[in-house]
């Protein structure tokens, strides 16, 4: 749990459609702030379940990974494609795959965002022209697209 025994540590989160959140509970007779967003085993859960700033920190991890990784697997890589395209799928693909079964029905144009995040990194292994479409690089790496890779994951 992400709180500590002080009230403004506790983390209350309601999953409500309403604008207006009810009365909020009470600790000790001291009312409880009701939060928008919480973080729980590692998925950050907002009021309307919609995953978009998990999304949002989920693609912020694997690009700060991927700099971190670039003199590994940028355009001067010693590395050969098969090499650098293990690293990803070892390093960042479970970032971008953890919990999924929980936010993985999020809308689609959130989990796009990961989705752009994986083509750039596809396009980063192979080296391409940018006239090369996106689709061709994956069948060319064997990569799934995320939303296939979720639902493989669910079922």
């Amino acid at each position: 749990m992400e709180g500590t025994s002080e009230l403004g540590q506790i983390p209350i989160c309601l999953f409500y459609k309403a604008k207006e959140y009810p009365k909020p509970p009470k600790l000790y007779r001291r009312p409880i702030p009701w939060r928008d967003e919480t973080k729980y085993l590692g998925v950050i859960l907002d009021k309307r379940l919609t995953y978009k700033t998990h999304v949002a920190e989920v693609k912020n991890k694997v690009t700060a990974v991927n700099k971190k990784l670039y003199y590994v697997m940028g355009k001067n890589s010693k590395l050969s494609p098969r090499n650098i395209l293990l690293l990803y799928k070892t390093l960042m693909r479970p970032i971008m795959s953890y919990a999924s079964p929980v936010w993985g029905a999020a809308a689609k144009t959130h989990i796009n965002k990961l989705e752009t995040a994986q083509n750039k990194i596809a396009r980063q292994i192979t080296q391409v022209p940018w006239y090369v479409r996106n689709k061709q690089i994956q069948r060319e790496l064997k990569l799934t697209p995320l939303l296939d890779y979720f639902s493989h994951q669910i079922f």
